[in-house]
């Protein structure tokens, strides 16, 4: 019991730590961010531990939404539409994706982009503007452009982090059987090599070369992706993403635009060309 109430409470302070976090983003509206890592955070957990871990991520939701947000409606049904979209999720890649095995397999993974894509991210955007518009938080007018960046969003969010979480967890469970090799910190080194020279503050590259440097992100993936396995991979993918993520916030970025929602659709855009 005691190792259950602790487990709900880490899951609790890392989802709203998370949501906090990428609400940093928000763009067209104060809750609605084209960045949303909570999303796979959350189907990684209810796919790998259950579904008791719901009432965690229902409440730190609650707290991320009200905190921006400060209206307990508004910020219930937020909270709800994310811990539905994960639990959703969860039950139809159990029921026609392998399960926690739905990485193992490329029909495994198109499958789950599929789940993501058109019934778990729907749930939780269609839910989320409709209660932002009904308080008077987003007007009815704007419906649209604010559902569809909130989708992409969860989209993003789930494609870049599930992955990594489902993995890393079935490697401590044992479950995994690639171990933990020198060509896995390599390549990972090598991950966070490129994502300082080409999107970092730090970079010494000047601005005018940043686009064409994006494009090293492919050598670590590939090295990844046919030398290593799948959870190599998504990590790395993962990593090189959240330097993407990171340059944009500090403006260092190629994938910098008019505005922040269309600086994170480029930066989603091409990373998904580069895979």
């Amino acid at each position: 019991v005691w190792a259950r109430a602790i487990e709900l409470v880490a899951v609790s302070l890392c989802y709203y730590g998370l949501a906090r976090g990428s609400l940093m983003f928000a763009s067209l509206n104060a809750s609605v961010t084209p960045v949303w890592p909570p999303t796979g955070f959350a189907i990684a957990l209810v796919l790998t531990r259950g579904a008791w871990l719901a009432p965690a991520i229902f409440v730190a939701a609650f707290a991320a939404n009200w905190a921006t947000t400060p209206a307990v409606l508004p910020a219930l049904a937020i909270a709800a539409g994310n811990t539905l979209e994960a639990w959703v999720a969860a039950l139809l890649i159990r029921r026609w994706a392998e399960g926690a095995q739905v990485f193992h397999s490329p029909f495994g993974i198109a499958k789950f982009a599929g789940i993501v894509i058109a019934a778990a991210a729907p749930i939780s955007a269609g839910i989320g503007v409709t209660a932002l518009a009904a308080a008077g938080f987003a007007a009815w007018a704007s419906l649209l452009p604010i559902w569809i960046t909130w989708w992409l969003g969860d989209v993003a969010g789930a494609i870049v982090i599930a992955p990594a979480v489902v993995l890393w967890i079935q490697t401590v469970r044992g479950e995994e059987p690639a171990a933990v090799t020198p060509d896995t910190l390599a390549a990972l080194a090598m991950a966070v090599l490129v994502g300082l020279v080409a999107f970092s503050p730090f970079s010494p590259a000047p601005a005018s070369v940043r686009g064409a440097l994006a494009f090293m992100v492919i050598l670590p993936l590939l090295w990844a992706a046919l030398k290593l396995g799948v959870r190599d991979t998504a990590t790395t993918a993962l990593v090189i993403s959240g330097f993407a993520v990171w340059g944009v916030l500090a403006g260092s970025s190629p994938f910098i635009q008019a505005s922040l929602n269309r600086s994170e659709e480029r930066r989603v855009g091409k990373e998904c060309r580069s895979r």
